[in-house]
């Protein structure tokens, strides 16, 4: 955020900024985090969810979510939707880095 407004700040112009993103069918992804967002804070006649996440969408080429793990997990949920052949550009990518193996 504080990269957003820095960059927006320091434009001549800032009405003229554009996303200018392309990222359903294009050559762009898209990121968003939900994380620490109290996604799990969340009462509904008294019950709070135990899993929470956007519904299934066709066509969500170039999209990434971050979320919270399911309730009472550790680390990180990350929904990563790729037009298949790129997804298994990034499953090969994947399998040869080392690091990710463990």
């Amino acid at each position: 955020m504080r990269d957003a407004i820095a960059f927006i700040s320091n434009q001549k112009d800032p009405a003229a900024i554009n996303d200018n993103v392309n990222f359903f069918f294009g050559p762009d992804i898209a990121f968003t985090c939900w994380a620490k967002m109290g996604l799990y804070d969340a009462e509904f006649d008294g019950v709070k969810p135990w899993y929470a996440k956007i519904p299934r969408v066709q066509c969500m080429d170039g999209f990434v979510l971050i979320t919270e793990a399911l309730k009472g997990g550790d680390g990180l949920d990350v929904l990563v939707c790729l037009e298949s052949t790129t997804m298994v550009k990034l499953k090969e990518l994947y399998a040869n880095i080392d690091y990710l193996q463990d």
